[in-house]
């Protein structure tokens, strides 16, 4: 047998989780229609680490499927399958996802984790056409910059720039020139 056929075995069969999550991981990458029916049936399982690589799998030949099922784990996704939950709903989440996006953004501590999720929230607040909603999340965001030590911030501050600049492009090609100057004046 060849080696992707070892992986696709490992991944169907190994017991132990951290080695199926990583043949996943692998066979994921390979963007295979093949393997579908595999990420669907390890979706569910009770292992994080296994159950997010079977969703980011899913994504790419899925994408629908899988955002549908990371709406359903958001609310106690944790590890490999919080981070796949995360990239999806940030990724593909629209209007109606404002609420668990903004709730997920604000329970995260102070920390690196934040501050990466911070581009991605503000990725998402960019395509929003609801302005409210778009300046709720651009608060949060400087809210949480204002809560990081001064000695980061130089460190950092070019970031944050970056996130509200990209949501004030897109907010004035989407027609909220206000939106996209509130968004503006937020940076010191």
């Amino acid at each position: 047998a060849g080696v992707i056929e070892k992986i696709t075995k490992i991944a169907a069969s190994d017991p132990d989780k951290l080695t199926k999550a990583a043949a996943i991981e692998f066979l994921a990458k390979l963007k295979s229609d093949k393997y579908k029916n595999l990420f669907q049936q390890f979706a569910n399982d009770s292992s994080y680490s296994v159950s997010g690589a079977a969703l980011s799998g899913l994504m790419a030949l899925d994408p629908g499927n899988a955002y549908n099922l990371a709406k359903r784990y958001a609310g106690d996704a944790k590890g490999k399958l919080g981070d796949a939950v995360t990239e999806i709903l940030y990724g593909a989440g629209n209007e109606s996802d404002f609420d668990l996006l903004y709730k997920m953004y604000q329970e995260l501590p102070l920390s690196e984790a934040k501050i990466i999720n911070t581009m991605k929230f503000g990725g998402y607040l960019a395509k929003l056409k609801d302005g409210s909603k778009v300046k709720m999340g651009a608060d949060a965001i400087m809210s949480f910059r204002n809560q990081i030590p001064e000695q980061y911030l130089m460190y950092l501050d070019n970031a944050f720039k970056q996130t509200f600049t990209n949501i004030a492009t897109q907010q004035i090609k989407l027609g909220n020139t206000e939106v996209a100057e509130y968004i503006r004046k937020l940076m010191p």
